[in-house]
């Protein structure tokens, strides 16, 4: 794993490797990131204290089973967890603690080859946060209680390899599904700037969100922005 004290993006930097012919598993880390990016246009917080990296990885899985991006969500869960904080999944790619988030994930496709790089934020340690997400981010361990960067991110990367090559899909669809938060909630799905309510029913063994319409039609969602509604 390639160690930068700071960058623009870890997932810019190890996609110009890819291009240039880097082999699954390199990766890429830093301690601060100038320009991490979220989904769509958003902006990733990425101050130091953090840790933020990105691996090569395959960019499709068998067909009818769960995509990259939630088996990254798994390992992160894994790994988190052996080093005592417990979270739960917000499909699809975000990492929650005690309601807010602490970790980001995002996978991008490599132009011309069978690959993707897939990039984790992970708030490890406490920092000043801009008040505009104060409120609505976490992190994962106190000061003093952390594992270092080295040690989080190559047990992440061992554990996201070896998640990518399990082929037992119906072991991790029911580990994703135990630890998604949406599950059993009343839910708003944004799309093409459109808000709808939902009522969200399970996972589908291929990644996608089973939702109960209020219309009592059920559906599934492949992608858009979810977020859980508030109770009166």
């Amino acid at each position: 794993m390639v160690w930068l004290e700071e960058t623009d993006s870890t997932n810019l930097r190890l996609l110009e490797l890819a291009k240039a012919g880097a082999s699954i598993g390199e990766s890429i880390a830093a301690k601060r990131q100038t320009c991490g990016r979220g989904r769509g246009e958003n902006s990733f917080h990425s101050p130091e204290g953090g840790l933020y990296f990105s691996v090569l990885i395959p960019r499709d899985m068998p067909a009818g089973t769960l995509p990259p991006t939630p088996r990254a969500a798994i390992a992160v869960r894994r790994v988190l967890a052996a080093y005592g904080c417990e979270t739960q999944i917000k499909w699809v790619n975000d990492i929650y603690k005690e309601g807010k988030k602490v970790c980001g994930i995002l996978a991008q496709s490599v132009p011309g080859r069978e690959l993707a790089v897939i990039g984790i934020g992970i708030n490890r340690i406490p920092v000043a946060l801009p008040p505009d997400i104060a409120d609505s981010v976490g992190f994962c361990f106190g000061e003093g209680t952390a594992p270092s960067r080295e040690a989080l991110a190559e047990r992440i990367r061992t554990e996201l390899l070896a998640v990518l090559a399990e082929a037992d899909n119906r072991s991790l669809w029911q580990e994703y599904t135990a630890y998604c938060l949406l599950v059993g909630r009343h839910i708003t799905y944004t799309a093409e700037n459109r808000a709808f309510g939902a009522y969200c029913t399970g996972i589908s063994p291929d990644g996608k969100l089973a939702v109960l319409w209020p219309d009592g039609t059920e559906g599934f969602l492949s992608h858009g922005v979810v977020h859980i509604r508030p109770t009166a």
